[in-house]
């Protein structure tokens, strides 16, 4: 259990976007919601918001239990539509949408009831379980429905049928509050859940062991120390950055009235930061959040229930970037330009201090321009003969020293070392048309079983000539172009407006030299003139079985010589070509034989 969570954490830690050292990064509040306007002159206002979910189109769903209604807002906080008559027993509280828009919600300390779209409208199924439910989730990686039922998580498959029962229980709890499941590279598939008998939020990886939680955070590091008290609880992930996200209802001890926090950690179980917990104050709580990384927090005050809306948790500048260990005093960084120099191993310690992760980065300046570059691999323990399944992660961004637009990136290419071979036999392929065009959800509803991995792109786009920055979510795709192998980038944005793309990479295998397989994309084409990418990060890590045997999309092995421990090699060489200069940077990576 230990060795899974090092790895899992090592990995996280090489992929998440880092913090800025000395920056007091937060996410913004970008508006509230607690009135309405469901008819022309007539006025509403929220009673008891407790949960809230948001459906493949970007539309919000809050459930409020004194009214018996679900409320639908769009991305903007419009007011689209109610849902009367959810339950005739009891009020909705926790809810969970799957990627046939089919509602699940969670009777408050009730059991599940089921609302199918039909036309603009829903019909009630009515309450399909009946057990003592707590939370509910849809897990990403199986489809399948969780609930909490207070003493273990029920999976049950779906289409749900009444009285049905679950296909397996994960976890054991003592008092089990709030749901939630990662759909992040590293920790993805991880269930976690509040138990408030003892504060602390296990997750499990029903992978390792369906049973003993492979972390568990007690909120230390929040301005309290410590969770107070989880009863009622929420939880939901930011799958943008593996980031959890914790309602706490009763901070007695930090305010003047009890108030409630929501408090936010890492993938490795670090305290980030409090969502304002000033402004959330009283009954039980909701979260959810969307693709873009947007927050969604209801609030039960007795005075004026609100539901708040965070935005996406900051980037970090790209020139300066910080990693700090759980359990560990080791901070590393750099913050220098180099012209075109080789590039220095930065070391960063793992959770716990029980091993180290190396990562290394890389800043080239030519003229203006400034392309800082970083890359790692996961785990760094790895055979001296043969090789074991890696995650391998590279990230760039684009600025300019004179704060000008940077010039148009034509052709990414990017090289990874020869140890590290890329394998996809027996994976499925991702049609093109399933994916193009598409959001986030409905992608991965289309071609779940062809993900190689994940990441994050930023860019600027045109409107009327005017620029717009935009970020969302990347996915990559096994896929076929031309009879070749292909990976499929498909981006996804809601920013400035709603846009999808696929970026083809084509998959080259080199015969001579240090770097075995290429992967390369003409940018040019794929977003055409209106479109400017300025950062992308993506790591490639897929474990998967194919004719009874277990594989890995990317695999390596440690050339360390005989008799030595270790060994630093060229790790990636990435390349961008631009409409002026071309730019390359070689990152050096090392690992420890065993």
């Amino acid at each position: 259990m230990i060795r899974r969570l090092t790895v899992a954490a090592l990995c996280v830690a090489a992929l998440a976007l880092l913090i800025p050292i000395g920056a007091s990064a937060a996410r913004p509040l970008r508006f509230s919601i607690s009135e309405f306007e469901p008819a022309k002159s007539v006025h509403e206002t929220l009673e008891g918001p407790c949960g809230a979910a948001v459906n493949s189109e970007g539309d919000l769903f809050v459930s409020d239990y004194y009214r018996s209604k679900i409320v639908v807002f769009d991305p903007s906080g419009e007011f689209l539509t109610q849902i009367a008559g959810v339950s005739p027993v009891d009020a909705p509280c926790g809810l969970a949408i799957d990627a046939a828009g089919v509602i699940y919600a969670n009777l408050y300390h009730g059991g599940i009831a089921v609302l199918e779209p039909s036309g603009s409208t829903y019909t009630n199924r009515g309450v399909e379980l009946t057990t003592h439910a707590t939370g509910v989730a849809i897990d990403p990686v199986t489809g399948n429905l969780l609930v909490d039922e207070r003493t273990a998580i029920g999976e049950y498959e779906l289409p749900l049928t009444a009285g049905e029962a679950p296909l397996r229980t994960i976890g054991s709890l003592g008092d089990g509050y709030g749901l939630a499941v990662s759909d992040f590279a590293g920790t993805e598939g991880w269930v976690y859940a509040a138990d408030a008998a003892d504060a602390t939020v296990k997750a499990f990886d029903p992978a390792t062991s369906l049973t003993a939680p492979v972390e568990e955070i007690d909120g230390s590091g929040t301005p309290l120390g410590r969770f107070n008290d989880l009863t009622d609880a929420a939880l939901s992930l930011d799958n943008t950055d593996g980031h959890l996200l914790v309602a706490d209802n009763l901070d007695g001890q930090l305010f003047e009235q009890p108030r409630a926090a929501v408090e936010e950690f890492d993938p490795a179980g670090a305290f980030l930061e409090n969502l304002e917990p000033q402004v959330i104050d009283g009954e039980p709580i909701g979260l959810t959040v969307d693709d873009s990384g947007n927050v969604y927090v209801t609030s039960g005050n007795s005075e004026k229930a609100t539901v708040f809306v965070y935005g996406p948790f900051p980037p970090p500048p790209p020139a300066r970037f910080a990693a700090s260990a759980v359990g560990s005093t080791t901070t590393a960084t750099t913050d220098a330009a180099t012209h075109d120099s080789a590039p220095t191993p930065t070391v960063y310690a793992s959770p716990g201090g029980k091993a180290q992760v190396a990562t290394a980065s890389t800043i080239t300046q030519k003229g203006t321009l400034r392309v800082s570059v970083k890359g790692g691999m996961s785990p760094k323990r790895l055979p001296r003969q043969g090789s074991a399944p890696v995650a391998v992660s590279v990230s760039g961004h684009l600025t300019t020293t004179d704060g000008s637009a940077p010039p148009q990136l034509r052709v990414l290419t990017i090289d990874i070392n020869r140890e590290g071979t890329f394998d996809v036999a027996g994976l499925p392929v991702c049609p093109l048309s399933r994916i193009q065009p598409a959001s986030t959800a409905r992608a991965l509803s289309a071609c779940r079983p062809a993900l190689v991995g994940q990441g994050r792109f930023s860019g600027e786009t045109s409107l009327s000539g005017v620029p717009y920055e935009t970020q969302g979510r990347l996915l990559l795709f096994n896929g076929l172009q031309h009879g070749s192998p292909v990976i499929y980038g498909q981006i996804y944005s809601t920013r400035p407006f709603t846009s999808s793309y696929v970026v083809p990479f084509s998959v080259r295998f080199l015969r001579h030299g240090t770097f075995g397989t290429e992967l390369r994309a003409n940018l040019a084409a794929a977003l055409g003139q209106r479109e400017r990418l300025t950062g992308i990060e993506m790591v490639l890590s897929r474990r998967y079985t194919s004719g009874g045997e277990h594989r890995s999309v990317v695999s390596a092995g440690c050339p360390a010589p005989k008799g030595f421990p270790g060994a630093v090699f060229p790790l990636l060489r990435a390349s961008f070509s631009f409409d002026g200069p071309s730019v390359s940077s070689t990152l050096t990576g090392n690992c420890q034989a065993r």
